[in-house]
């Protein structure tokens, strides 16, 4: 028996007290198109307001909400006669992937030994980290950043996330997310003039003093 990773992502939506019923229908409406091991689904935003009977400005709404709750990553994807589509890929927190591993350890008193390792295994297989693009253990901090940064100069997400998860940024996250935001209102980033993601993180550049752009007053000389 094993437990997918989809179960994990729509058990921890159940269990959030604080989501609006409606942005739990919706991320139901995602869950069923959801694959149980990616957590990946690409229903379009029509779609998902027939199924559930609402708007897709209102499901567009609640999208928004589980994305700033980190419950999903969004992307676009090039799709049939080029047009492009959104990828959603759902996020699972560390406490239900620890949940898992409980499960998988009151599994162990049962059964032969054989048929234990063999559960261990394939629960382990579902929610170990994955240095993919598809990972679906992905920092908050991390995918909080990679949202934030300017999206043109976003290269490589697999190779950023590496190097996130090496040096252990996760630990000062909030330092490097108060660091974007100051380059992103300083002069040389609103000329254009802003390193890639992989830059960023590799060269700390969130510890630079950004001078900010000073703003300009137009008014009436007396």
């Amino acid at each position: 028996m094993s437990i997918s990773n989809s179960f994990l992502w729509r058990k921890q939506i159940l269990e959030d007290v604080n989501l609006h019923s409606t942005t739990k229908l919706v991320a139901m409406m995602l869950h069923y198109h959801m694959d149980n091991n990616s957590c990946e689904c690409f229903p379009s935003e029509a779609l998902i307001a027939k199924e559930a009977s609402l708007t897709e400005r209102c499901v567009v709404n609640h999208i928004k909400k589980l994305k700033d709750k980190f419950y999903i990553h969004v992307r676009k994807e090039k799709g049939g006669q080029g047009w492009n589509r959104n990828c959603y890929q759902g996020i699972i927190r560390a406490e239900y992937n620890s949940e898992s591993s409980q499960e998988v350890s009151e599994f162990q008193t049962k059964g032969n030994e054989y048929e234990d390792k063999k559960l261990v295994n394939e629960v382990q297989s579902n929610s170990s980290y994955n240095s993919s693009y598809n990972s679906i253990e992905l920092d908050n901090f991390f995918n909080q950043f990679w949202e934030m940064y300017p999206e043109e100069n976003r290269y490589n997400k697999t190779k950023c996330h590496y190097l996130w998860k090496k040096n252990k940024l996760y630990e000062i996250g909030q330092q490097i997310i108060d660091g974007l935001k100051s380059a992103k209102s300083s002069k040389q980033w609103q000329e254009g003039y802003i390193p890639s993601a992989f830059k960023f993180i590799d060269d700390e550049q969130w510890q630079k003093v950004y001078k900010p752009k000073t703003p300009i007053f137009r008014g009436i000389v007396i």
